[in-house]
């Protein structure tokens, strides 16, 4: 007598195999999803980083900390400070989603040139806790009533 067709059991390790490899699929495409994530998460904290950086190395008396004193900017409020950022979208681009600090770390001098060396941190609440992105830049002395010098010796 010839077989045709497949048992029960043969059938059931069939989808045994399939249910793993569905599992083994499935949990490398949300662990990549969640990479995806995270990278764009930080691509946009970056971006806000490097925002706050050109408008301090500009002399922006805006975001010229003094020395001792940080200035600070916590969740929801950099829209408000800074009104040509994006708001309200809800998405990873939407500026109420970060916070950021900018303080006065040294002064600085080299061959004749005086500057201040500024911290600029930017946060942002994500799933996993909060993310911060860490930079430096060079910008001018801030001037009483928040009028930025240019840098003496550079510009």
């Amino acid at each position: 007598m010839s077989r045709r067709g497949l048992t029960i059991v043969e059938v059931l390790i069939a989808l045994a195999i399939i249910g793993v490899a569905v599992a083994i699929l499935s949990t490398s495409l949300v662990s990549s999803l969640q990479q995806t994530e995270r990278a764009g998460t930080r691509t946009q904290t970056t971006q806000y980083l490097n925002f706050l950086g050109r408008k301090v190395a500009g002399g922006d008396g805006a975001v010229l900390a003094p020395a001792g004193a940080p200035l600070v900017w916590a969740y929801g409020a950099l829209d408000d400070a800074f009104p040509d950022l994006p708001t309200g979208s809800g998405g990873r681009d939407d500026a109420d989603r970060y916070r950021a600090t900018v303080e006065h770390v040294a002064d600085v001098a080299f061959v004749g040139a005086e500057a201040v060396q500024y911290r600029i941190t930017v946060c942002t609440e994500g799933t996993t806790g909060e993310a911060c992105v860490v930079g430096t830049t060079l910008g001018p002395e801030p001037a009483p009533g928040g009028a930025a010098p240019l840098l003496p010796g550079i510009n």
